[in-house]
């Protein structure tokens, strides 16, 4: 079971690309009137790991963007080619009672969005979803005594 506050590690081999952070509601008007645009770019050269830490899931939206062939730094033997790992921090402990099906049958996955957690539709595989959505209690407890920590 993956667990509220995951460590995720990222390791990337071969061709250097950017791995792009930009704060969750950057962009977005804030409360102030203000959107946080903070974006952070790190480029991710062979051999290379990125580790994200406590919130960093639930608090920034992450990704490796598409780049023209010519932006990209090449690998002495790879060329291009990229081979990205993902290592994820199982929590073993929580066991198998926090895993709840959807109303498709399909087990839910554990999401996060303004601080609060929630169970929904995680159709891996499927062509759709059916909408199902539930507030998550346990995962809100284990998240705020992780915080206090």
């Amino acid at each position: 079971v993956l667990s509220p506050r995951p460590v995720i590690v990222g390791l990337s081999l071969g061709a250097t690309r950017h791995f792009k952070l930009r704060h969750v509601g950057a962009g977005e008007e804030g409360a102030r009137g203000q959107g946080d645009a903070t974006v952070v770019s790190i480029p991710m050269p062979h051999n290379t790991a990125v580790i994200m830490w406590d919130d960093c899931q639930e608090a920034w939206h992450h990704a490796v963007p598409r780049q023209a062939d010519s932006s990209v730094g090449r690998h002495p033997k790879a060329g291009l080619v990229r081979l990205s790992l993902t290592f994820r921090m199982a929590r073993p402990e929580l066991g198998e009672e926090h895993v709840k099906n959807c109303r498709c049958g399909r087990p839910c996955g554990l999401k996060s969005k303004g601080g609060r957690y929630y169970l929904a539709c995680n159709p891996a595989g499927a062509t759709a979803q059916c909408s199902f959505w539930e507030p998550c209690a346990w995962a809100q407890a284990e998240a705020e005594r992780l915080r206090r920590e």
